[in-house]
C-alpha cells in the first residue's frame, strides 16, 4: 500500500509505517492520559517532525519547531511559538473575549503585542498560552 508523505506545518502528513503509526498512537495515548511533557528522540532523519506533525491532525496543537534555533532560552522558545502560531492564537482570543482577568487581557494583545509579552516576559506568555489553550483542549507542541 503506497502512503503520501507531505510535510510542513499548513499541510497533511501521512505516515509511511506501522512503526511511526505505533508511535503516533502512542503518543496520542500520553496526551489523553494527562502527560504533559513528551519527549520524542531519534536520529536525524527518523521522523520526528513528521511524527509531531502528524500528531496535529489527531490533537489540537500548536506546534514549533526549534532544531534550527541557536538560542534556546525560554525568551526565544515562547518568541517562537508565537509567531509560529498566529493563526491559532488568535483563534484562541476571539473565543477568550467574554473572559474575565488575564485571559481577557491576552484575548485583545495584538501579534506584535504577543511576541514582546514572550520575549520580555516568557513565563506569563506560556502561563496564559497554556491556560488558553487548555480550555479548548489544545497541547503545546514544540521540537
Amino acid at each position: 500500500m503506497q502512503r503520501s508523505l507531505v510535510t510542513g506545518r499548513n499541510n497533511k502528513v501521512k505516515l509511511l509505517g506501522y512503526s511511526w503509526i505505533k508511535a503516533r498512537e502512542s503518543i496520542i495515548q500520553h496526551v489523553r492520559d494527562g502527560n504533559q511533557l513528551i519527549t520524542v528522540i531519534g536520529r536525524a532523519g527518523s521522523g520526528k517532525t513528521t511524527l509531531l506533525l502528524s500528531l496535529c491532525e489527531y490533537v489540537q496543537c500548536l506546534y514549533t519547531d526549534m532544531a534550527g534555533a541557536g538560542d534556546r532560552d525560554l525568551s526565544a522558545v515562547a518568541a517562537s511559538i508565537a509567531m509560529d502560531n498566529m493563526d491559532k492564537i488568535a483563534e484562541l482570543q476571539e473565543e477568550l473575549r467574554r473572559e474575565k482577568g488575564d485571559l481577557r487581557v491576552f484575548s485583545k494583545l495584538g501579534a506584535y503585542d504577543l511576541v514582546e509579552l514572550a520575549r520580555l516576559k516568557p513565563l506569563t506568555f506560556l502561563r496564559m498560552l497554556n491556560e488558553a489553550a487548555s480550555r479548548k483542549g489544545w497541547r503545546v507542541v514544540m521540537e
